[in-house]
């Protein structure tokens, strides 16, 4: 797989578990958040803090915090 379709693959990733948030589905959401950020990390894409902030912010709705 190409930088540029792990770059793909990571925003479809995120907008999914944006979507899911919005249906109140945290833990579709968390899932798909955590891998949107893991391809972040390997690929060194800029909106890694942004996604990562994102993330802290599904798993503590879903964890009651």
């Amino acid at each position: 797989m190409k930088c540029g379709d792990r770059a793909g693959a990571a925003q479809s990733y995120w907008n999914l578990g944006l979507t899911y948030e919005d249906l109140s589905d945290l833990a579709q959401a968390e899932e798909n958040i955590a891998l949107a950020v893991q391809i972040a990390e390997q690929i060194g894409l800029p909106n890694l803090e942004e996604w990562q902030d994102g993330l802290k912010q599904v798993r503590a709705k879903r964890h009651g915090a």
